[in-house]
């Protein structure tokens, strides 16, 4: 979980890989591009569920406190995160947070 309070518009290389090789496509550019976007947008929404979750159990300064004191802790939550992130099964993300 990155704290910068812009971390959400910050692409990876990899979004910034797949974004460049889609528009190497000029006939599939459009199309392609909307099906990675909605495929990016709902990743992104799932993966913030397990946050929710987490955030509905902590204040935001203990959760900070606890992940800075603990590397496992810290390693745990965004492996719980990426793990939902990749699921499609809602339950199984609100158990990820917990």
């Amino acid at each position: 979980m990155d704290e910068s309070p812009n971390s959400a518009k910050v692409p990876s290389i990899p979004d910034v890989l797949a974004r460049a090789a889609i528009q190497a496509s000029p006939r599939l550019a459009g199309s392609l591009s909307v099906v990675y976007d909605g495929l990016r947008q709902r990743w992104v929404a799932r993966g913030q569920e397990v946050v929710s979750e987490v955030d509905s159990r902590s204040t935001p300064d203990l959760l900070s406190q606890r992940l800075a004191e603990s590397e496992e802790l810290d390693a745990a939550v965004l492996t719980a995160v990426e793990a939902g992130a990749s699921s499609g099964v809602g339950a199984k993300r609100r158990l990820l947070g917990r």
